[in-house]
């Protein structure tokens, strides 16, 4: 990719940023109308359910073999200033454009599509001594609301270390030990863990939070030495 092609690319993102921030500033300006009026009357609440655009974009640059001198900036009345987003031609240059046109459609998506909440609880097991080091087992149960668990969903274990030193005075030398990082739920929507970690470093008091995650659902437990 040119680097022509880069910087239309990156107008393209820039404006469909802007537009998605706007509408979600809109929705949110329309959630904040209060449910009832000062006579106890529900007041009528608005949701956007859908926005059409259609972009037309065009990025143009200049390439020039001759030196061009250094603009000196000075103070100038503000209603004095115009600016060009399209640059002007001149003798002995080269010019290249890039066109594109983007229709599309900001449709609002129910929450969850609809169905009840889903919930990640992560919990830990008793601490046991194998060796040189402690074993925790860890435990992610995912289910919604209704009390529905669900199979064979992936789930991811990881180690925050910047949230465990934010906790401790100490930094932590060693990184505690996943016996596997990524399991699906089991028929009973659970998925099973162990942890690591090296008798001195966890004996010394230090605290380690542990996330599990399921995609965009997180859930995080902190696991400290108790003698």
């Amino acid at each position: 990719m040119s680097d022509q092609s880069e910087k239309h690319t990156f107008a393209l993102q820039h404006i469909l940023s802007g537009i998605a921030e706007g509408l979600n500033t809109a929705q949110e300006n329309l959630r904040d109308v209060a449910p009832y009026d000062s006579f106890g009357r529900p007041n009528t609440m608005y949701q956007l359910p859908y926005l059409d655009f259609d972009l037309k974009v065009t990025t143009s640059s200049v390439e020039t073999n001759r030196n061009v001198p250094l603009l000196k900036m000075t103070r100038i009345p503000l209603h004095t200033c115009f600016f060009n987003l399209k640059p002007q031609q001149k003798q002995g240059s080269t010019s290249n454009e890039v066109n594109s046109t983007i229709s599309g459609r900001f449709v609002a998506v129910v929450p969850n599509e609809g169905k009840p909440q889903r919930m990640l609880v992560f919990s830990s097991n008793e601490v046991v001594k194998k060796g040189s080091k402690y074993t925790i087992q860890l435990e992610a149960l995912c289910k919604n609301v209704m009390e529905e668990v669900f199979a064979n969903v992936l789930v991811e274990f990881n180690f925050d270390k910047l949230a465990s030193e934010q906790l401790n005075a100490t930094p932590i030398q060693t990184l505690p030990e996943f016996s596997v990082s990524e399991k699906p739920t089991n028929n009973d929507g659970i998925a099973l863990t162990e942890v690591s970690i090296p008798e001195k470093e966890f004996e010394k008091g230090l605290t380690y939070v542990i996330v599990a995650n399921i995609g965009n659902l997180y859930s995080s437990i902190a696991i400290q030495y108790e003698p």
